[in-house]
């Protein structure tokens, strides 16, 4: 029994050789020297011996639950005497031991492979075992998801935590509690990556050094018989015989409460494990199984494992014959539940694969073999999810002969086919009867204008050719002559610095072997197309082109052979001359920083251009794209420049523009006064304001009770004005307003704010 094994492999060990366990940091130091203790001074009661006949299990006796049967199921799993190691191989291996201890744990980290010794949630040896464990209980990363307690009470324990101590060198984890004693494993307490199982006092782990407590919270697991090692076979998970045998691939599978990715987590199936399953049920467009794993018990989805054993579908092949006659086959299967989809595989006589395809939403397949001779077919059941989940039916073995030859009575093909220069296209046939087995022959008249092979026909220069297609004796044919034109003209485009107010010049690709190209251009009155002129290069001028107009023009490439000139398609493009000069530019309004341009509309402009005379680096600027026939611009207070505006029009991504305008000169208003009123005198009133700059004159206006007053004009240096004769006791409101002058312009500034005085 496992029970008497452990025993007996444990007993041989008198002497435990206690070391400091490394933690995933390459920063923290080794202990080069070990620390041998006896069983009673390192304060476990190992299990190596069973109790004596006075010796009773510690706590009453729980009834078997799945903690119980999880912790047998890892005694199994991680025996007693056993190295957690991954000796004799470079691949790290948490899941697994060996038989041999580790050598040495010289340049030792959490990487895997990095030395012999398992790693697991970035930590190796006895914090990476502890882990383990831990793991495997909660299904939770410790180093991510534990909380961490720097205090020690036995109360608070449960199956599961991970301890550290001795001063922070040694990890275990926590496999039961009673008392004031707990029940472990850990691994390399001899300095070899050893695995222990066994009862320790809480006041020793006090007292040797005690670091933290790491806990999951939530987890309630507790078991107080710390014996449970001699009743194994109570505690060992009970299958039914009807399961079936899976095994997880090579990822962790989580366990839930219900069949559905909703369901609650209740455990994880490591990576490799191989587990039971006892019933199924396909929902969420996955394969649900009711699984027993290491006391573990819910519901996973096996989209993410292999079938191994047990009663399940497979996709076998039902309607196979033994010999088909002919080379269309047809095939169908079993559905398997769950399945996403299928691979379908065809073999040669040497059970080579030939064809391979994936069939989606049905199970049946027609395919096409070359020849006679024995092949084989198989169908495997696919998951969308994973993979890995590959369930294959039968290998079925058949036959394919030859059928029996069916000869071409008819054939037919369109008397004329077109195609450009450098093209390729297949040329249809239509042959009675459709399932002959004949194989057609294909011919070209002129194979250096119209090369032919299989229908498929590939046009090498202009001109005609007849090509026929005939059955193999030549008894029965058709034909088709094939006109082979010049390739299409492309990119047509405005040579924007050539084209005029009155004419339109533009280029397009050139045609190496064209000799020409004829242009056209489309009559509005006639509402047809008319050809204006030819030319011997890729480029045109039309000279009939009125200013500010759109055309439509079509151009085409011409090709002269010694059987006559062939022209390719047309290329329609729309393209525009430069707009007429705009006219009659002027400044209609002004105020404080403002000017408002206005012109008269030009034909066919589509955007105005704005430029403003820089005087300080001598040349015009472009300040605005208004596309109405009016701006206002901002600009400093009583500035004076010169402006002028360009019609454009936009044709073939580029714009074109017209003649500039002639310059106009523009003046913005001055700035808004500041104004102040007051009464000092008896039926006066005195209205001030702070000198503005460029001004020319103020006006100063008085506000009558329905409408506004001019009552005075005044010089720029004069910033006071005293208006009499005014009642007394009444109110009077005021505003000023500057104006410039320059050039024989003048402009003026926005009107300051109200203000209102009682005079005396």
């Amino acid at each position: 029994m496992l029970k008497r094994t452990l025993c007996l492999i444990l007993s041989a060990i008198t002497i435990l050789s206690v070391s400091v366990c490394s933690v995933a940091t390459a920063a923290e130091p080794e202990e080069t020297t070990a620390e041998y203790v006896s069983e009673t001074d390192d304060g476990i009661i190992p299990y190596v011996t069973s109790p004596s006949d006075g010796q009773k299990p510690i706590g009453p006796e729980e009834p078997v639950d799945e903690t119980m049967a999880l912790l047998a199921s890892l005694v199994k799993k991680f025996p007693a005497g056993k190295y957690w190691n991954h000796m004799g191989s470079k691949t790290n291996s948490p899941d697994t031991y060996t038989n041999t201890p580790c050598a040495s744990h010289k340049g030792c980290s959490w990487a895997e492979g990095a030395c012999s010794c398992n790693s697991f949630d970035r930590s190796i040896q006895c914090m990476g075992y502890a882990h383990k464990i831990a793991y495997d209980i909660t299904g939770a990363s410790p180093r991510d998801q534990f909380k961490k307690y720097y205090t020690l009470n036995v109360n608070n324990l449960r199956v599961g935590d991970v301890i550290r101590f001795r001063n922070n060198g040694h990890s275990i984890c926590v496999t039961g509690v009673s008392g004031t004693k707990i029940s472990f494993t850990d691994c390399n307490w001899d300095y070899k990556c050893g695995i222990r199982w066994g009862v320790m006092d809480i006041s020793y782990i006090k007292s040797r050094g005690f670091t933290y407590v790491l806990h999951l919270e939530g987890n309630d697991r507790k078991n107080t018989d710390l014996y449970f090692f001699e009743h194994l076979g109570d505690y060992e998970e009970k299958i039914p015989e009807n399961a079936e045998v899976w095994v997880m691939s090579d990822s962790n599978l989580n366990v839930r409460d219900k069949a559905s990715t909703s369901g609650k987590k209740v455990g994880t199936i490591p990576a490799g494990s191989t587990f039971y399953v006892t019933e199924k049920v396909h929902t969420d467009d996955y394969l649900w199984g009711y699984v027993y794993c290491n006391g573990i018990k819910g519901w996973a989805a096996l989209n993410y494992s292999e079938y191994e054993s047990g009663i399940w579908q497979t996709p076998d092949i039902t309607n196979a014959e033994n010999e088909y006659v002919g080379y269309k086959l047809s095939f169908s299967w079993n559905a398997v539940d769950g399945a996403s989809y299928y691979l379908f595989r065809l073999y040669d006589e040497s059970k080579k694969v030939i064809k391979q395809f994936n069939v989606y939403g049905a199970t049946e397949t027609e395919l096409k073999v070359d020849g006679e001779g024995k092949y084989y077919a198989k169908v495997y059941s696919r998951s969308k999810h994973n993979s890995s989940w590959v369930l294959g039916g039968k290998l079925i073995t058949f036959n394919v002969k030859a059928p029996e030859p069916v000869k071409i009575t008819g054939i037919s093909l369109p008397a004329t086919f077109g195609m450009a220069y450098g093209e390729s296209k297949v040329l249809e046939a239509a042959v009675e009867p459709a399932d002959n087995t004949e194989e057609l022959k294909w011919e070209s008249s002129a194979p250096e204008i119209v090369s032919v092979e299989d229908g498929t026909l590939k046009a090498l220069s202009c001109g005609k050719a007849t090509v026929y297609c005939k059955n193999p004796d030549g008894t029965v044919s058709a034909s088709c002559t094939v006109t082979v034109t010049p390739e299409n003209v492309t990119n047509i485009a405005v040579v924007a610095e050539e084209t005029k107010t009155d004419c339109i010049t533009f280029t397009w690709n050139a045609i190496s072997y064209a000799d020409s190209y004829d242009i056209h251009r489309y009559n509005a009155e006639t509402k047809k197309y008319v050809k204006i002129g030819t030319s011997k290069i890729a480029k045109y001028t039309d000279k009939t082109a009125e200013e500010g107009h759109s055309y439509y023009y079509l151009v085409r490439a011409c090709d002269k052979t010694e059987s006559g000139t062939f022209r390719g398609a047309n290329t329609k493009v729309k393209l525009a001359s430069r707009p007429p000069k705009v006219t009659g530019l002027t400044q209609n309004y002004s105020s404080t920083g403002k000017i408002r341009l206005v012109w008269d509309e030009a034909q066919n402009a589509t955007v105005y251009v704005v430029y403003k005379y820089d005087s300080a680096n001598k040349k015009y600027i472009k300040v605005s794209l208004p596309k109405e026939t009016t701006v206002t611009l901002t600009v400093a207070p009583g500035e004076g420049a010169y402006y002028r505006v360009y019609a454009a029009t936009k044709a073939n991504g580029k714009y074109l523009y017209s003649a500039a305008s002639d310059k106009v000169y523009t003046l913005a208003g001055p700035e808004k006064a500041v104004v102040t009123a007051s009464s000092t005198n008896k039926g006066t009133a005195t209205v001030s304001w702070d000198a503005c700059t460029n001004v020319y004159r103020y006006y100063v206006f008085r506000y009558t009770g329905s409408a506004w007053e001019r009552i005075a004009i005044l010089r720029s240096d004069v910033t006071e004005y005293t208006d009499t004769e005014l009642k007394s006791g009444e109110n009077y409101t005021y505003r000023v307003r500057a104006v410039s002058k320059k050039a024989g312009k003048a402009s003026y500034g926005a009107y300051s704010e109200n203000v209102t005085v009682k005079v005396k």
